[in-house]
């Protein structure tokens, strides 16, 4: 059986014990943006979470005349955004891809 979706969500939604092998393509590091994909990731049950602001990062390049992925979708290729920590918790709200360090992109590619 074949399932399309969130490797996360559709995870939650099998029995327990029921899979032997999951296969997904998770983005690369920095490399895709998917608009409004953002999750929290590593919350404290219960915290009611009080955001701060929103990472950036400058990329080199100018895509501004293609008309090829993110550009296509009207994204901005020269900055990416890297999400917002919890000042209470210290969760992280942002699309997998984007966190701003490699080894929390690893420890999310690995739940």
């Amino acid at each position: 059986m074949i399932y399309i979706g969130h490797a996360l969500e559709k995870l939650r939604e099998l029995p327990e014990e029921s899979v032997d092998c999951v296969i997904t393509s998770p983005p690369y590091y920095l490399l895709r943006e998917y608009g409004n994909a953002s999750a929290v990731w590593d919350a404290e049950p219960n915290c009611e979470h009080e955001w701060g602001e929103e990472e950036k990062v400058k990329v080199r390049g100018d895509f501004s005349k293609a008309l090829v992925g993110n550009n296509k979708k009207g994204l901005d290729p020269q900055v990416k955004l890297l999400g917002r920590f919890c000042l209470k918790c210290g969760a992280w709200k942002g699309e997998l891809g984007h966190e701003p360090s490699p080894e929390l992109y690893v420890n999310h590619s690995m739940l």
